[in-house]
């Protein structure tokens, strides 16, 4: 019986007061059924959300950008950095330097046109100069493609809010036109003599 000792029925426990608990007040009276009240959660306003979320990233992505900028930027990058090298060498590799920076930036811009294909113009110049331009219209590009998402979400729910408007309006003055009995007022046409 050494392995039986967890199966045996235990005595309920001892009151110290020599009552036992079923006779115990309860110290705060409740109603039978019911959970004791916890304040309600206020409703959630997703226009309030939605414009708090664009301001939230908005200013986080002025820090961080977001992974589809950087992708680009990346791309980008190995094209200007190409330009870069061919624009400081010597006069004696400058001119095959330039010819490989013309086929860097020709095959970057073919990967660009499949990674961001929002952008408009996806051929990245073979100059130093002209890409650092171009990086940074790029860039800027998909941040508002990025932010159009989300400026989109805060349009319509903004639309829906001013039609719910529009129509609780109406029917208040549809309401207040039927308790009235007034008649309604008729625009004044001005008569040509």
């Amino acid at each position: 019986m050494a392995g039986n000792w967890s199966k045996r029925p235990r005595p309920p426990p001892r009151s110290t007061s020599g009552r036992s608990l079923e006779s115990k007040p309860d110290p705060v009276p409740r109603e039978i059924g019911r959970e004791p009240r916890r304040p309600e959660p206020e409703p959630v306003d997703e226009l309030d959300e939605a414009r708090r979320e664009l301001a939230d990233l908005t200013e986080w992505w002025k820090t961080e950008p977001p992974r589809e900028v950087r992708d680009v930027q990346r791309i980008i990058d190995v094209a200007r950095e190409a330009s870069e090298k061919a624009e400081h060498a010597n006069p004696f590799t400058r001119g095959w330097l330039r010819h490989a920076a013309e086929r860097t930036a020709a095959e970057q811009s073919q990967l660009l046109k499949q990674t961001a294909p929002w952008l408009e113009n996806t051929t990245i110049p073979a100059t130093y100069a002209e890409a650092n331009a171009f990086r940074t219209n790029a860039s800027k590009a998909t941040l508002d493609h990025m932010r159009k998402l989300y400026e989109d979400r805060v349009r319509r729910l903004n639309r829906s809010r001013f039609n719910e408007r529009i129509k609780q309006r109406l029917a208040e003055n549809i309401e207040k036109a039927k308790t009235t009995h007034e008649p309604i007022p008729q625009p004044h046409h001005r008569h040509s003599r």
